[in-house]
């Protein structure tokens, strides 16, 4: 017996096959058992509810073979699972909430029996697949999503090869993996990769615009969906309840039975310090790759909003850094990207009191100043510039005198509600070289920092130095790795010519992938130290696929090659371009920036030195390497 589950769209399609290997005919009898309890992720995930609606008994489908579970919410929405056979007709029996499907089959000798079911929500399948073999399923799917006439192309063309097999492997992976958590709204005609399956199967505003920030500049099109989504669903009112502030960008968004009837805050939820910044900073790197100046000019309104809220409900104390205290009973104590309950300390491990203000935050918002001080012209506003600038470089010198811990060089991890620093070494500061806003005097220590033994396992930095007091490698954020974290950082290490640090970070991720059972990188890993070829420790509940894990990829080969674009000139920067070290040589086929596209090719040459050839350019855009 052999047994499939492909996942595509919102279907699920199973495929078992039956092998007779026997000289004799063999009668075989296969029942299916299908319950249902329609819990809502919440309760899934620990969640306890006082009422719950109730589970209708299923019934046999009318115009298909096969059943239908039912259940009628609180809110008074009944939802539906169909479960679909395409094996012949099978038997149906009822058992009050349970249904048996019976198949009887008479297997002749050295033959096969393909049991194939689907199961889809609120509405039959039409069973497009169904009768596909599992790889005639992958590439139809495949085929489907890059298709450019569908309106599920959601990635666009380009492509990158390389001599090495493995981590052409974790390239492709990654791409289909955002392509399937990438989801099409035909009701907006927006896309918006969704986070992570199991348990961030939605809509998060952070993790959406760190994903599409990956993907840029391979797959613009992402970019374009997610700041559209963003700047639509941009608070306009001030609720306790879901922490919405005018001009600030959402945490995250569910549709199920306890958002609607207000269980849970996250309808949607605006319950982060970080994406508002990330938002701007997402806008400047997108129109710096496609000079996108209608959608500019459409989203200006919105994105002046936004920085809005950065100066007055973002920083509401006045002095200049942006802080988070929960105001929703259900909110998240910790709004950073770094949200769990425990993951914000003070060096003798005493959770820090609120409000907090986060190192890598201060960074956000002094990247988005820089960022919209450069787009306001562009916009319309060339006198905002200025005011900008100006405000930036405030930012950034009181970031320096409260953050900066002149005796051990490195970045505090956050100010509490009385400006009192939180001594920790932490991934976060990495997230600061990322913004630009540390002295390129402080760069040196914090690479060596962030690759010391205390911060980096050999498999990636972790969250939080092994020396800390609340250091645990099997946490969620106090002690793990985070692809997407790396990535981050890795970016950073590019920006400050970290290029040393930045080769072993590069090797290390992609060799996670490459030891890994799927060449995938998971949400995170734990922080044990690496021991040889051996993989990582699992962390168990980790979600896999995750968005932003799988975009880790794209960001770290796009840090590694150093290519660079800059809002106000045409021209692409390859600087200093490094190969991860199992690479000899790398093709990037049609990648498409503003109004032209490439194709070139980087090797390995003499002395470890790589090169970069174009092999063809469409367009006036101007390629460049640099030193």
């Amino acid at each position: 017996m052999r047994k499939i589950v492909t996942l595509y769209q919102d279907t699920v399609f199973e495929h078992i096959e039956f092998t007779n290997y026997s000289k004799e005919p063999q009668l075989i009898e296969i029942q299916q058992a299908a319950e249902s309890s329609f819990d809502d992720i919440f309760e899934v995930r620990g969640f306890s509810r006082r009422t719950r609606g109730e589970v209708l008994n299923p019934s046999a489908g009318r115009s298909f073979p096969g059943v239908v579970l039912e259940y009628r919410g609180l809110d008074d929405k009944l939802r539906r699972t169909y479960i679909q056979t395409y094996s012949g007709t099978p038997r149906i029996e009822l058992y009050g909430k349970t249904a048996v499907l019976t198949h009887r089959v008479l297997l002749q000798p050295k033959c096969r029996y393909d049991l194939k079911t689907v199961l889809s929500f609120d509405q039959p399948s039409d069973g497009k697949l169904a009768g596909e073999s599992f790889r005639e399923i992958t590439v139809s799917e495949h085929n489907h999503l890059v298709d450019s006439t569908n309106s599920h192309a959601y990635l666009g063309e380009a492509n990158i090869e390389s001599d090495n097999p493995i981590f052409d492997r974790c390239i492709k992976n990654a791409r289909l993996d955002v392509e399937m958590l990438t989801t099409f709204d035909s009701s907006t005609g927006l896309v918006y990769p969704y986070a992570g399956i199991p348990w961030f199967s939605a809509p998060f505003g952070r993790d959406g615009l760190i994903t599409a920030y990956q993907c840029l500049p391979w797959f613009p099109n992402l970019a374009a969906g997610v700041l559209e989504y963003a700047f639509r669903t941009i608070g306009t009112a001030i609720d306790a309840f879901t922490d919405e502030e005018p001009g600030k960008i959402f945490h995250e968004v569910r549709e199920g039975e306890m958002a609607n009837m207000r269980e849970v805050p996250f309808i949607p939820y605006y319950g982060s310090a970080d994406s508002t910044p990330l938002t701007l900073i997402l806008l400047g790197e997108y129109i710096a790759w496609t000079a996108d100046y209608k959608r500019l000019r459409e989203w200006w309104p919105a994105a002046k909003k936004a920085l809005g809220w950065l100066d007055e409900w973002g920083d509401s104390d006045g002095d200049g850094f942006l802080e988070y205290i929960k105001k929703s009973a259900t909110g998240l104590d910790n709004q950073g990207w770094k949200d769990s309950h425990d993951s914000v300390m003070y060096e003798n491990g005493e959770l820090a009191r609120p409000p907090i203000k986060l190192c890598e935050v201060q960074g956000y918002a002094y990247r988005a100043k820089r960022v919209m001080a450069l787009l306001a012209p562009l916009a319309g506003e060339p006198a905002l510039a200025a005011v900008l600038d100006q405000q930036a470089l405030k930012l950034r010198e009181s970031f320096q005198r409260h953050f900066w811990d002149p005796q051990e060089r490195y970045i505090y991890l956050a100010l509490d509600g009385k400006n009192r620093p939180c001594k920790v070494m932490s991934s976060n500061q990495g997230h600061c070289l990322w913004s630009g806003i540390v002295d390129p005097s402080q760069s040196e220590s914090i690479a060596n920092h962030l690759m010391s033994a205390r911060l980096f396992s050999g498999y990636g930095i972790r969250t939080l130095a092994a020396d800390e007091r609340a250091f645990n490698p099997m946490s969620y954020h106090n002690g793990s790795v985070w692809p997407h974290d790396n990535s981050i950082i890795a970016e950073g290490l590019r920006m400050y010519s970290q290029s040393t640090h930045l080769q072993s970070l590069g090797d290390a991720l992609f060799d996670v992938a490459g030891v890994s059972d799927d060449f995938r990188l998971p949400e995170l890993f734990c922080g044990f130290r690496r021991r040889n070829l051996e993989p990582p420790v699992p962390y168990e509940v980790a979600c896999r696929p995750q968005a932003w894990a799988a975009g880790s990829i794209f960001l770290v080969l796009k840090a590694l090659l150093g290519i660079q674009m800059k809002i106000d000139f045409n021209t692409v920067v390859f600087r200093n371009p490094l190969l991860p070290s199992r690479v000899s040589s790398l093709e990037l086929k049609d990648l498409h920036i503003r109004e032209s596209s490439i194709q070139g090719a980087v090797y390995r040459g003499r002395g470890n030195v790589c090169q970069v050839e174009i092999l063809n350019r469409k367009g006036p855009l101007e390629v460049m390497v640099a030193k």
